[in-house]
Order: C-alpha cells, then sequence, then structure tokens
C-alpha cells in the first residue's frame, strides 16, 4: 500500500487543490470522509480544532475560532489551509507530529481528489 501511495505522488508536494490535481487523481484510491477524512480529523485535528476542543481555550496560541473542522464540510471549505499546513515537505500540523506518511498522503488524495466525497 505504501508502494502505491510513493508511486502515485500526490502527496509531499504542499499542493493546494489547483488543477492539475486531476491527473494526479486519476488513479487515486477512492477516500471519502466516511473510509477515511472523518477518522483521521478525529483523531488528528479535533483535539484543537474541534468546536467543543477543551484544548482550544486552554493553549497559549489557540486556533481561531473560524478553522473548525466538525463537519465535511468545514474540512472542504478549509481544504487549502489544511493542506498547507499538514502536508508537504514541513508540514506544520498537528504541532507535535504524530501522523505517518502515509497518512498526510491519504490526506492529501482525500482533499484534493475526493472533494464532496
Amino acid at each position: 500500500m505504501i508502494a502505491l501511495f510513493l508511486l502515485l505522488g500526490c502527496g509531499g508536494s504542499g499542493d493546494t487543490g489547483a488543477p492539475d490535481t486531476v491527473d494526479q487523481c486519476e488513479d487515486a484510491p477512492v477516500l471519502t470522509w466516511e473510509n477515511f477524512g472523518r477518522g483521521f480529523l478525529v483523531e488528528n485535528c479535533q483535539s484543537c480544532h474541534g468546536s467543543t476542543a477543551p484544548y482550544r481555550s486552554q493553549t497559549d496560541s489557540p486556533p481561531p475560532d473560524t478553522v473548525t473542522f466538525d463537519t465535511q464540510e468545514q474540512a472542504q471549505s478549509l481544504r487549502a489551509l489544511i493542506l498547507a499546513a499538514s502536508t508537504g515537505d514541513t508540514p506544520s500540523m498537528p504541532p507535535r507530529g504524530g501522523v505517518s506518511e502515509v497518512d498526510r498522503e491519504k490526506l492529501d488524495i482525500w482533499l484534493n481528489c475526493w472533494e464532496g466525497e
């Protein structure tokens, strides 16, 4: 499976959804809100970016109220921001790391290739 993601070349580019993503998505695995997006966000983002997250107000630099990923629509509307912070050569989110390169590749594929799914 790792080889599949490396061959696809969908991640690590820091791509923010530019039109050239169509070619990279042609053979990408189908990743939806149900089979990937929701679980990824709950596991890696919701502790700070959930609207009711306990850490939203308890950190030195809490995320803005407008950067909330409770729903698929919210995540997709912030697609460029998520991709810029969580994929590419130097991802800064989550701030403590812990996300595998394969999962970052999947995030890139989900946000770029399967918008609205």
